[in-house]
């Protein structure tokens, strides 16, 4: 019966461990025993690891107990764990991206450089919009206009459409 109980408690743990390598992937990129018992329904039920509190068993003993154990069911656990091996295996994807060979590390370079320079015209332009409202704030301020309302409507036009020139939305 003692077994029974801690096979109960080893699928609780699962679960939780399930959940947790969905949650941040990145964690247990190089957990190669974990990527494993992710691959099949087999792998999961028979992992086990003094770590994490797990005990294996068969596939049909954790059916059997999955059921009954967690809210999921075995059905729910078994789509935890698909979820958590394709989570798993696109961070390693990623991270042998990362280390990529020197024509993606180029191609990554254009691309910074690139959105560094339409960043950099973006800033020109958003300093001349300062430019342009701390003139018409002054304006406003220091003369004498006749109808400061359509001047102001008229010199926001202006500024208005420089900013959706940059894809800034202007209200």
């Amino acid at each position: 019966m003692t077994v029974c109980i801690s096979l109960r408690d080893s699928i609780v743990n699962l679960r939780s461990l399930l959940y947790d390598v969905i949650a941040s992937p990145e964690k247990y990129i190089d957990r190669q025993d974990i990527f494993n018992a992710l691959v099949t329904q087999s792998s999961m039920a028979e992992f086990a690891s003094e770590e994490f509190s797990l005990l294996g068993c068969s596939v049909n003993t954790f059916k059997t107990l999955a059921s009954t154990t967690v809210i999921e069911g075995f059905k729910g656990l078994n789509n935890l764990r698909h979820e958590a091996y394709q989570l798993l295996e696109a961070a390693n994807k990623e991270v042998r991206r990362k280390n990529g060979s020197r024509r993606n590390l180029n191609a990554s370079n254009k691309k910074l450089e690139k959105s560094l320079s339409y960043r950099h015209a973006e800033i020109i332009v958003l300093v001349s919009i300062c430019s342009e409202l701390r003139a018409l704030s002054q304006k406003l301020a220091l003369s004498d206009l006749p109808d400061r309302a359509a001047y102001f409507r008229k010199e926001i036009a202006v500024v208005d459409t420089k900013l959706l020139s940059i894809g800034r939305n202007a209200k």
